[in-house]
């Protein structure tokens, strides 16, 4: 016996996208929107739902240096053995030299998000 060929969700149906961005985590999600700024059209796809990700489950968030007294080599050293063996150090050392420009990124978008629009109550 034979079953007919399923027919996708609705929600499954062929779209067309500019960019498709695979995975829901901070740097997919932050990806996303960058290119959504551009005027690009932009699906995401991700797994089960989309607070099942490596960073909604990252133990403390973001470290960042941040202040004058914080060492970036130390930031480096601590996620060198975090990762054990398995991450690259001109990476990691690139991406915590990132950091804080990120973070400021961050929060200029959340700040800019906070304003009340024209017409709208605070």
């Amino acid at each position: 016996m034979s079953l007919p060929p399923a027919t996708p969700p609705a929600a499954a149906r062929a779209r067309a996208y500019d960019v498709l961005v695979i995975g829901s985590g901070i740097a997919g999600l932050s990806f996303a929107l960058k290119v959504a700024q551009q005027g690009r059209s932009v699906a995401i796809l991700t797994k089960k739902n989309k607070a099942d990700s490596n960073t909604n489950w990252a133990q403390g968030g973001i470290a960042v240096v941040t202040a004058e007294t914080d060492d970036f080599a130390k930031h480096v050293a601590d996620t060198l053995v975090a990762g054990d063996g398995l991450c690259d150090r001109k990476v990691v050392k690139q991406i915590i030299t990132d950091g804080p420009a990120r973070v400021r990124e961050i929060f200029a978008r959340r700040r800019r998000r906070l304003r009340p629009r024209p017409g709208r109550r605070p």
